[in-house]
């Protein structure tokens, strides 16, 4: 059971270790689903649910027949995401391997379902990338060293092999919107792969899958709480449109796509899908009726051709043929003059228009290849670029003066290039843990991002070390004098009315900051908003310049235990919760408008705001006089429970404005 470049998944239905049982309900399994229709669904799903899928080797094989039927006839991916439905509580035991250093391995018994097998193959097939296939390499050398004979019939073999993947992944992604569309995948995943999709704007099989999908799920996703962020995929959308990187059929593709949203995802023609019996009948119906028409509407017009005047007699209709030939024989020799002077004219015409066509093309592909020249050069360059922020551990110096520490690591001043920076390395607990790769693949994911955001309000990136010898990972940045909290603490900042329009310079500061990470087309959620993480640099008596700090390891923070001085004050309720489940985690930007609203009421009273005494505080507050009510207003609306009855930061920074 193959696929191009690689066995699906991995795993093969049957091999030689295959018991005849086992082979038996495979091909009952595939029986069902070749006779699989609407009409007869319910009674094939009862014979589904009836046979003995009890063991892994049997599940994991029917879970792989449902994905060679879906890349085989795509237009049933309905049907077959239904049966998924109908066998998605079945539970088996599976035997793991536990290596607890003893010379043996002692085994494991834990359960796995139908849907979780489906939907990590489905992860599997979104994920996998055809340029890093061994096989297709090795086909690729293959032809290097062939024989001119056999060369053209292996790019032919390779060529179909492509255009076979291509197939399968956009079977792939109809299937993903089917299994949404039916709750089994959650939306948060859903805007995950069309992020991912929409990345490249040159990527034109990956603009194509994206299109696949949205067409299949889009009715579902744009709902009113949902269309800020349909309104930015489509925003996106256009700038790839008018960039014209892509080819045409893709941008076609686009098109049809954006006038389906503004038709209200109703298609312009009906998709392929299974019928009933009675459907098709009544079509016929339908077809049998207007052939009917049609017949009586010719009968009738022939009708009213025989009621003309009676026709001439043969000899009549001659002699009016042979006067017609005879003055068409009179003008035929001045015709033959004028169109031989007009032909001759004709081909000196084409043949000049010719030559400047082949000059016009030459001069075409001189440029395209000029223009080719560029664009790999440019590819050079932003390749080297995407890799710009790796420092080599030799260009930094460590000193012993320790800033602070958190949750994943300690602070450090050190110097770069003679320049003083902020060191943070991570601490040797969380990189010793069992899932390092996980942690390096998402430092190397946040490192990327880090290196694109430049802000005036977020704290400057320099770069990071990877290859310290000691294996933690450290991260350089700019240095700034002091936090928020320290500034207080020192009485640098006070609760007197005569601070308070330099601690709400400071606050709108932090919230153009957060603004501009939360609007970005892959939304930045903070998750550690406190004093702690808000960095001062003073320009003067009353003066000072504000950045926000630890922004880029926000997902990373999630699996760090935090050692910050009260930092689960400022977390929102929906942060609090245990998340059990990756598809049903809640946060949103809506998380950092709580926080900030804890942060304002801190450093309006220059207090911990501790949980005993926050009410305490709010009512200092309210009654500082001037600003204060709007103030006190202000952090009530940001510590709301529901996170969507909270303000966004664009409105709070109008709210700021107007105080």
């Amino acid at each position: 059971m193959t696929e191009p470049w690689r066995r699906l998944g991995a795993r093969c239905v049957t091999t030689s270790d295959t018991d005849p049982v086992t082979e038996e309900l495979f091909r009952k399994f595939q029986g069902i689903l070749n006779k699989l229709t609407p009409q007869n669904f319910k009674k094939l799903a009862e014979q589904a649910r009836e046979l003995e899928i009890d063991n892994e080797e049997r599940l994991k094989g029917c879970v792989d027949i449902i994905f060679l039927n879906v890349f085989k006839g795509p237009m049933f991916c309905e049907a077959y995401a239904q049966m998924c439905r109908v066998l998605s509580f079945i539970k088996v035991e599976i035997v793991m391997r536990d290596d607890d250093g003893d010379d043996e391995c002692k085994k494991v018994m834990k359960e796995t379902t139908f849907r979780r097998e489906l939907l990590s193959l489905c992860q599997r097939e979104f994920e996998k990338d055809k340029r890093d296939n061994k096989a297709k390499e090795e086909m690729l050398k293959a032809i290097e060293i062939a024989a001119p004979g056999e060369k053209e019939d292996k790019e032919a073999e390779l060529k179909e092999l492509e255009n076979v993947a291509h197939r399968n992944s956009l079977a792939n992604h109809r299937f993903l919107g089917e299994l949404f569309k039916l709750k089994m995948l959650s939306e948060s995943i859903m805007h995950e792969c069309i992020v991912r999709l929409l990345r490249s704007e040159c990527d034109n099989e990956a603009l194509e899958r994206f299109c696949v999908l949205i067409t299949v799920t889009g009715k579902k996703l744009d709902h009113p709480q949902a269309k800020q962020r349909m309104d930015r995929y489509f925003e996106r959308i256009n700038e790839i449109i008018e960039k014209k990187k892509i080819e045409l059929r893709t941008r076609f593709m686009l098109l049809d796509v954006q006038d389906l949203r503004k038709n209200d995802w109703k298609p312009r023609r009906q998709p392929q899908i299974p019928k009933t019996i009675d459907e098709i009948h009544q079509e016929a119906e339908i077809e049998a009726a207007r052939e009917n028409e049609m017949m009586i509407k010719s009968a009738k017009h022939k009708k009213k051709r025989s009621r003309g005047t009676e026709p001439a007699s043969p000899k009549e209709k001659k002699q009016t043929e042979a006067q017609k030939l005879n003055e068409e024989l009179k003008i035929i020799p001045e015709q033959l003059l004028t169109e031989n002077k007009e032909l001759k004219d004709a081909v000196t015409h084409l043949q000049q228009d010719h030559k400047e066509k082949d000059e016009l093309v030459s001069k075409l592909l001189s440029e395209i290849y000029r223009l080719s020249e560029q664009v790999r050069k440019l590819e050079d360059k932003v390749t080297a670029l995407e890799n710009n922020w790796k420092i080599s551990y030799k260009d930094v110096t460590l000193s012993r003066h320790k800033l602070g520490s958190g949750g994943w690591g300690e602070v450090i001043i050190g110097k770069f290039h003679g320049q003083q920076v902020a060191v943070k390395r991570f601490y040797e607990s969380i990189m010793n843990q069992k899932n390092i790769e996980y942690y390096f693949q998402m430092l190397n994911r946040e490192m990327a991002t880090l290196s694109q955001l430049h802000h005036p309000n977020l704290l400057q990136f320099i770069g990071a070390v990877l290859d310290d010898p000691s294996g933690n990972p450290m991260i350089i940045t700019e240095v700034m004098d002091t936090s928020l909290r320290s500034a207080y603490e020192k009485k640098e900042l006070t609760p007197d009315p005569a601070c308070r329009p330099v601690i709400l310079s400071i606050m709108r500061d932090v919230a153009v900051g957060l603004s501009y990470l939360h609007c970005l087309l892959d939304p930045i959620i903070h998750r550690d908003v406190s004093s702690a993480n808000v960095l001062l640099e003073s320009k003067g008596p009353g003066k000072w310049k504000t950045k926000i700090s630890d922004f880029g390891l926000a997902k990373m923070a999630r699996s760090a235990t935090t050692k910050a001085v009260g930092a689960m004050v400022y977390s929102a309720p929906e942060c609090l919760q245990t998340v059990v489940d990756f598809e049903e985690s809640k946060q949103s930007p809506k998380a950092d408008v709580f926080s900030y609203g804890i942060l304002l009421c801190e450093v309006i009273t220059c207090r911990f705001p501790e949980h005993q005494i926050f009410r305490v505080l709010l009512d200092q507050v309210r009654s500082s006089g001037g600003s204060g009510s709007s103030l006190h207003s202000l952090v009530v609306s940001c510590g709301t429970k529901d996170p969507e009855k909270r303000p966004t930061m664009k409105q709070i920074i109008e709210q700021l404005d107007h105080i």
